[in-house]
C-alpha cells in the first residue's frame, strides 16, 4: 500500500524559474566556469560525481570530496545549480533506491536548486547470482502499463522526499523491446499526467533515435505533451560501426537549431536549455567552440522568452490565450538520409501529419555533415589515443 499520494501538478503549477542557457559542469569545465561566466546563466551538475558510493546499507554510505565540495560551493555563489542525477535508475525493477533519494534532498537544499532531474531508465541490473550490476548504459525501460505503475510509486517518493520540482529525460535507444504496449511519446505523456513529474526533453536523444531509427522527430514531438517540458537537453554526437551515438563529443548537429526553435516555441514551461559535453571530449572542443554553442542557445532562448513575456502581457490586459507559431511537424528526413533499417519506437506519421509535411517544403539540412563526420572521427580518435590505458567516461545520457 502507498504510504503517500503527491499531489498531480503541471509543470507550470511547479512554477519552473526562467534561468536561461545552462552548462552542464564536468571536471575539465572549471576554468571555463570562472573565466566565462558571462556565456551561460546557470550550472547544471551531476552530484554522483562529487561523491564515493560505498554501497546501499553501508553506514556511512557517501563519502563526499572535498575539493569537488568547495569547488561547487564556489560555482553555487556565482551561478544557481540544478542536478541531474545518473545513480537513481528509476527503471530497475529489482529494487528502488531510496537512499539516493535522501542524498539528493539534502544537496538540493544546501545549494538551493529549483529542481532536479534523472534518467528515465535502468543502469543497474540484477545478475543471475544475485548481485548487483552497474551496465554501464542508460537501458530503456517498457513501455506498457507495468512500468507506469511502478515509476509512479517510486516518483511519488522522489516527489515527497525532495521539495523540488522532479524531473525524467527521455531516453536514447540502441534496440528495441518486443510488445510494447505504447509509442515513446505516449508512454512519456502518460507517466507525466499520473505521476505529476515533469520531463527533461533531451532533444539529441529524439535527434539520434530519429536517425538510427529512421522516423521523423518532429512527428515524435508533435505526439509528445509539451507543457510537460521543464528542461531542455543539447549536445553533440558521433557515427560508430553503423550507429549514431548520443557521444556528447562536441558542437550540436545543425538539424538540432531549428529543432530547439520549434519546441520552444510550444514549450511555454521550460525552465531553462544546457549544453553537455564530457569531460575527455571538451579539451578538443576548446573554449571558444562552446561559447558559440551557448551563444546559439541563448539567442533562440532569448527571442522565445521575449515573445512569451510579450504574450504574458498581452494575456492579462485582453484575456487572450498563449499564442503558438506554426501547425505540425516539419519534414525532417531526406529521401537519401542514410537511415538504418529499424522498428521505430514512434509509429510513422498519417492523416493529417502527412498533409502538414508536405505543405512545408523547407526541408531541413542533412542529419549530419561530412564534415561533421569527420570532425567528429578525429575527435573520437584523439580521445581514445588519449585515453588508452584509462578507464573512460560511462555513458551519462
Amino acid at each position: 500500500m502507498r504510504g503517500f499520494s503527491a499531489p498531480v501538478l503541471s509543470v507550470s503549477a511547479m512554477n519552473l524559474p526562467k534561468l536561461g542557457d545552462g552548462i552542464s559542469f564536468q571536471a575539465t569545465l572549471a576554468d571555463y566556469v570562472f573565466d566565462f561566466p558571462e556565456t551561460f546563466d546557470f550550472i547544471e551538475i551531476v552530484p554522483d560525481m562529487m561523491w564515493q558510493d560505498a554501497g546501499r546499507g553501508r553506514s556511512p554510505r557517501y563519502a563526499v570530496n572535498a575539493d569537488a565540495r568547495d569547488l561547487l560551493d564556489r560555482m553555487a555563489a556565482i551561478k544557481p545549480v540544478v542536478a541531474h542525477s545518473i545513480g537513481l535508475s528509476i527503471g530497475t525493477a529489482a529494487r528502488f533506491d531510496r537512499e539516493h533519494v535522501g542524498q539528493i534532498a539534502e544537496w538540493r537544499r544546501r545549494y538551493a536548486m529549483p529542481w532536479h532531474s534523472d534518467h528515465l531508465s535502468a543502469m543497474h541490473a540484477q545478475h543471475h547470482r544475485g548481485m548487483e550490476v552497474n551496465v554501464g548504459l542508460m537501458m530503456p525501460v517498457p513501455c506498457d502499463e507495468a512500468s507506469l505503475d511502478m515509476l509512479t510509486e517510486r516518483i511519488e517518493h522522489v516527489r515527497a522526499t525532495v521539495d523540488v520540482p522532479f524531473l525524467l529525460e527521455n531516453n536514447t535507444n540502441y534496440f528495441t523491446i518486443p510488445g510494447e504496449e505504447m509509442s515513446e511519446a505516449e508512454f512519456l505523456n502518460a507517466l507525466a499526467r499520473r505521476s505529476g513529474c515533469g520531463l527533461l526533453l533531451d532533444l539529441h536523444n529524439v535527434y539520434t533515435n530519429a536517425r538510427n531509427f529512421g522516423f521523423d522527430p518532429y512527428a515524435f514531438l508533435a505526439e509528445l505533451d509539451l507543457n510537460r517540458v521543464g528542461e531542455i537537453h543539447l549536445s553533440g554526437g558521433m557515427e560508430l560501426f553503423g550507429f549514431y551515438l548520443d557521444a556528447h563529443d562536441g558542437p550540436c548537429p545543425e538539424a538540432l537549431w531549428p529543432m530547439l526553435d520549434w519546441v520552444l516555441a510550444r514549450a511555454p514551461n521550460v525552465g531553462g536549455v544546457v549544453f553537455e559535453v564530457f569531460n575527455t571530449n571538451y579539451p578538443d572542443m576548446g573554449a571558444e567552440s562552446l561559447s558559440h554553442q551557448l551563444a546559439r542557445a541563448r539567442e533562440i532562448w532569448s527571442r522565445h522568452s521575449l515573445v512569451a513575456g510579450y504574450l504574458s502581457e498581452r494575456g492579462r490586459s485582453h484575456g487572450d490565450g498563449p499564442v503558438l507559431c506554426g501547425r505540425g511537424p516539419r519534414r525532417f528526413i531526406e529521401s537519401a538520409g542514410g537511415f538504418r533499417p529499424g522498428c521505430a519506437r514512434t509509429p510513422a506519421p498519417g492523416g493529417d501529419r502527412r498533409a502538414a509535411r508536405a505543405a512545408h517544403r523547407n526541408v531541413l539540412p542533412p542529419l549530419v555533415s561530412d564534415d561533421e563526420n569527420r570532425l567528429h572521427a578525429a575527435s573520437h580518435q584523439r580521445t581514445a589515443r588519449r585515453q588508452t590505458g584509462r578507464r573512460t567516461d560511462p555513458v551519462l545520457g
